[in-house]
């Protein structure tokens, strides 16, 4: 699309009211000339189909608004716009049944973005919750897989920091402005910052909107449009969550879900989404099963079997207890054996699972995974 056309389509979507529905008929209508669309009388926007109210909208916002200088402040906020027949254009959103018109962009799509998986959840969720979603999506952009969610707080942001933590990449899908001073939730300015270096941060929203419940609603469409696949890692029955996946089943998508505690409500909506038939997910490498999706372990150094920093005191200490004689232990036992503070011991147990290291068998349990376990010799009498 040309420049001029799209100085107007960014017009047309700072006018406070005007949504996807009336820039699809004026695109429709109008043939992409967005130009026209701005410029038009009242009759010839009925013409498109547009309602009466939303036609007063248009012709009440447009005289509020200089096209020109809404499309600069694009350029010095470092924002791209990309529309739907530009060569950025993700293929796979292209064929959703409703594709946005445009959206905005920081940081970049690259070639391996063609390989997305979606993973959301509760904002509300539990340390299981957490602790899931950062290990899977840790081991899922090692694999090669780019990190699709929403930013917001809880499960989101969880998917997103293991993805950062990894080699790989992440995608954060939000339903506000991409400026810092509009961007929901504004706790995650600093995440969203990461997010830009080592992937994008997409929008359909201009800048300076604020989020509400019916835009996070509609985004969701886009975080299971751009993806191969959705998990969804703790939701309770009525939440943003389910409503991905019901986004991904219309999208002919696949819906993975992690089950939970039966008494948890923060659970309910994984659990249901297994009772009527999503994949179930105890570990990364079921999702890349089912998506017959080629992945490599991390290699095991022969020579001392461990893959961390030998200046990692805390992780060495683990390894050797866990690996004394193959058996789990308890994260109190652990602290104990080790002489360190649990919550030392609680993070360096995340990071090591992360790896690949361990396994975390639940109810504080962990155990190293067995192509890391050392034959330990018997002691010449």
């Amino acid at each position: 699309m040309q420049q001029n056309q799209k100085i107007f389509l960014n017009a047309l979507n700072c006018i406070p009211g005007v949504g996807y529905g009336t820039l699809k008929n004026i695109k429709d209508y109008f043939e992409g000339d967005f130009e026209m669309g701005f410029k038009s009388s009242g009759s010839q926007l009925r013409a498109a189909g547009i309602r009466n109210i939303e036609v007063d909208v248009i012709l009440q916002g447009r005289d509020k608004i200089n096209p020109e200088k809404e499309y600069s402040k694009l350029e010095k906020e470092k924002v791209r716009m990309i529309v739907f027949d530009d060569q950025e254009f993700p293929k796979l959103l292209k064929h959703i049944p409703d594709p946005p018109i445009l959206f905005y962009m920081k940081g970049e799509l690259k070639k391996e973005d063609d390989f997305c998986f979606g993973i959301v959840g509760t904002r509300l969720a539990t340390n299981y919750g957490k602790e899931t979603s950062q290990v899977i999506a840790f081991k899922l952009a090692n694999a090669g897989l780019t990190i699709v969610s929403g930013m917001a707080i809880g499960i989101d942001s969880f998917a997103h920091k293991g993805a950062l933590t990894s080699s790989g990449r992440t995608i954060a899908v939000v339903a506000s402005g991409l400026d810092e001073k509009s961007l929901f939730p504004q706790e995650n300015v600093g995440l969203s910052r990461k997010i830009i270096e080592r992937g994008a941060m997409i929008s359909e929203y201009p800048l300076g909107m604020k989020g509400d419940k019916e835009k996070f609603l509609f985004r969701n469409r886009i975080i299971s449009g751009l993806s191969k696949g959705v998990l969804i890692v703790e939701a309770p029955l009525r939440s943003g969550a389910l409503n991905t996946a019901r986004h991904a089943l219309d999208q002919n998508r696949e819906v993975f879900a992690v089950p939970g505690n039966i008494s948890s409500r923060m659970s309910f909506g994984a659990n249901l989404l297994l009772k009527q038939g999503a994949a179930l997910v105890t570990r990364a490498e079921d999702i890349l099963q089912e998506l017959n999706f080629k992945f490599t372990l991390p290699a095991v150094d022969e020579t001392s079997a461990k893959i961390f920093s030998s200046e990692n005191k805390v992780e060495e200490k683990i390894f050797d207890i866990l690996n004394g004689n193959g058996e789990a232990k308890h994260i109190d036992e652990i602290a104990r054996f080790s002489g360190t503070a649990v919550q030392k011991i609680n993070a360096s147990l995340t990071t090591m699972e992360m790896k690949g290291i361990i396994k975390n068998l639940g109810n504080g349990k962990y155990t190293l995974e067995e192509r890391y376990l050392v034959p330990i010799e018997d002691e010449e009498v």
